[in-house]
């Protein structure tokens, strides 16, 4: 009986011993399902990190690329406003000068053909004055986009007349030769004529 109580004894340390290597080893398989399960969280949660900084610096890219832009486009501009009014300041000074001239020519003839024809030169340089003005004026416009158009019947062939003549009255550049065919056939448009002869001038 003794021996027999002795073996009971034996096969329970056992299996204690066994049950607590079982639980060591289900202790130990946890321990590393949870260190591989935080490594592949870490893992995940650093490609997700790297995706949103990629992301970032691509936007951040592309922003300091529409700056630049931008900035090329407000350079360019006022580069274009600087060249443009220090143009017209010179074609301002023309029929300004000629008013002057004519003007004083005016008040020194007692001959009526030349009095007319110095008044005709001044009303004319009148009118080229008032149009480079609204030129300058018409650029605020554009910029802050409240352009506006009259519309209107246009004669084409006169039109041509017109800026002819007035082209006729500033110095020629022998780069630039206007040609008009007077033979041209009648063509009348729907346009903005003051806005044409900006172009066209």
């Amino acid at each position: 009986a003794e021996g027999y109580v002795r073996q009971i004894n034996i096969l329970r340390a056992k299996y204690q011993i066994d049950q607590m290597e079982i639980a060591s080893r289900e202790e130990h398989n946890k321990f590393i399902t949870d260190i591989l399960t935080g490594s592949i969280l870490l893992v995940f949660i650093f490609i997700i990190i790297a995706i949103m900084l990629r992301k970032q610096r691509q936007e951040i890219a592309l922003s300091t690329q529409k700056l630049e832009h931008l900035r090329t486009n407000a350079e360019n501009a006022t580069s274009a406003k600087s060249i443009f009014l220090s143009n017209m300041s010179h074609e301002i000074r023309t029929p300004l000068n000629a008013i002057v001239g004519f003007s004083s020519l005016l008040a020194e003839t007692d001959e009526a053909e030349l009095r007319h024809v110095y008044m005709s030169l001044v009303q004319e340089n009148n009118e080229l004055l008032l149009n480079l003005i609204s030129d300058i004026l018409d650029i605020s416009k554009i910029e802050a986009g409240m352009i506006d158009l009259v519309m209107g019947r246009v004669d084409v062939p006169q039109l041509c007349r017109e800026v002819i003549a007035t082209f006729s009255h500033k110095k020629r550049d022998s780069a630039v030769e206007l040609r008009f065919d007077e033979n041209s056939p009648q063509i009348v448009i729907d346009a903005d004529k003051n806005r044409i002869v900006q172009v066209l001038s």
